[in-house]
């Protein structure tokens, strides 16, 4: 599920900016090298649908072992260092997302040449729960029960809570309880915008 408030933000697109700046470590997958979307193109559509100012929020059905939790890394990526916003990465439970950014996010940040920058000098503002990005967002991971202070955040990301309706109610119910961003700048064009979510 992503509480989608990206879109608000004038940006590369997300799945553009992907292929171009996140580098993957042999110890996060067996494709070691720059992430391409071409040994996962079911994921492009997901990335992409961020940039899209007609979807305001999206829930994804995937199979098992389908990428999907790299779709919402990507995203958080995204989010953190190019939008520079915060968010807040929803898990079953904390120690999955402690386990996660250890063997997953941090060592992909690390190995990125355009992501370590971002890494920031003082060691204790990236941990493995919280992570400040120099000059971007904050990201946390958090458990599905804990106490988190959702009105200092922009994005939201779940992952695997429990069934379809509980997982989307969590986010909801955290997206509920932070102020609404400001509208996007006119484009000029006329047709209001028609904010929908989107099933997958």
């Amino acid at each position: 599920y992503i509480d989608n408030y990206f879109v608000h933000t004038p940006a590369p697109a997300a799945d553009r900016w992907a292929e171009e700046n996140v580098y993957l470590p042999k110890k996060v997958s067996t494709f070691e090298g720059p992430f391409r979307f071409t040994l996962i193109p079911w994921l492009r559509e997901i990335v992409a649908s961020v940039n899209d100012p007609d979807v305001r929020s999206g829930v994804f059905v995937c199979g098992t072992q389908s990428a999907k939790t790299t779709a919402l890394k990507l995203l958080a990526l995204y989010a953190t260092t190019v939008l520079r916003i915060n968010a807040v990465w929803l898990w079953p439970k904390a120690e999955l997302g402690r386990s996660f950014s250890l063997t997953k996010f941090k060592p992909t940040v690390e190995a990125s040449d355009a992501l370590r920058r971002f890494i920031p000098p003082n060691s204790d503002l990236f941990k493995y729960l919280e992570m400040h990005f120099e000059g971007g967002g904050t990201l946390n991971f958090v458990g599905s029960h804990s106490k988190v202070d959702s009105k200092s955040r922009s994005a939201g990301l779940v992952d695997e809570v429990g069934p379809l309706s509980a997982a989307v109610g969590r986010a909801r119910a955290l997206a509920a309880s932070r102020p609404a961003p400001p509208p996007p700048p006119p484009t000029g064009s006329r047709r209001a915008p028609n904010h929908r979510t989107r099933t997958m």
